[in-house]
């Protein structure tokens, strides 16, 4: 050893729950998110199944039909515009235009969705949700 005198460690907290540094933790007690909150997530959670569904169902519709058309009806499979079979303009191109119609509604009304849930936990003029029980401000 060294000889110096010994390093002493001096604890200034009490033996409570430790707040790890959080103002305003001491004495908090946070049980999470209440029933309300809970009922309003799954209520923005079904929207957006909702949604997702939706668009899901509205391109598999036209898309899943066409080959199907394509198949049954033969005039469609032998038709000719410019030398080139109709099928493949048809494949190929109309599905791309209905893609990205289909996704900008559906960005569109997942966004739509957000926004009416945020403002549910918002009152009007508070940018912020309520993170505390009383309501009050932060």
């Amino acid at each position: 050893m060294t000889g110096g005198p010994a390093r002493r460690e001096v604890v200034t907290g009490g033996r409570g729950e430790p707040s790890y540094g959080l103002p305003g933790a001491a004495g908090r007690t946070d049980a999470g998110p209440s029933a309300p909150d809970d009922a309003r997530l799954r209520a923005l959670v079904r929207a957006q199944l909702r949604t997702a569904l939706t668009a899901a169902a509205a391109l598999a519709v036209p898309l899943g039909t066409l080959p199907l058309l394509l198949d049954r009806v033969p005039a469609v499979s032998r038709a000719r515009i410019g030398g080139v079979a109709l099928t493949w303009p048809l494949l190929g191109v109309v599905g791309y235009p209905l893609m990205y119609l289909i996704g900008r509604w559906y960005v569109a009304r997942a966004e739509a969705n957000e926004a009416r849930h945020q403002a549910d936990r918002c009152p009007p003029g508070r940018l912020t949700p309520r993170l505390d029980g009383d309501g009050g401000p932060r």
